[in-house]
């Protein structure tokens, strides 16, 4: 089962929830963490000419959410980050 079938399963529009994604560098790693209610839970297409993959494009697993003060977030979803509930 594909990533973002378990997460539509496990969240739906409304959700409160704490996405983590921890993003790896040079020298270390960095963490950041958004909060807020689930918008929407989908797979779209990066827009990338070169991917050589279904439809030549490079599919992207994404949550948007609302946090508090209104301003939507787009996140990707890969196999570093983590959704908690809360």
């Amino acid at each position: 089962m594909a990533a973002i079938q378990k997460l539509a399963e496990q969240l739906s529009p409304g959700t409160r929830v704490r996405v983590t994604q921890t993003l790896r560098h040079q020298g270390g790693e960095h963490r950041a963490a958004v909060e807020g209610e689930v918008v929407s839970i989908r797979r779209d297409p990066t827009g990338s000419w070169f991917a050589n993959s279904r439809r030549d494009k490079v599919w992207l697993d994404r949550v948007t959410i609302r946090k508090p003060d209104g301003e939507l977030s787009d996140l990707v979803v890969d196999e570093q980050t983590q959704i908690e509930v809360l």
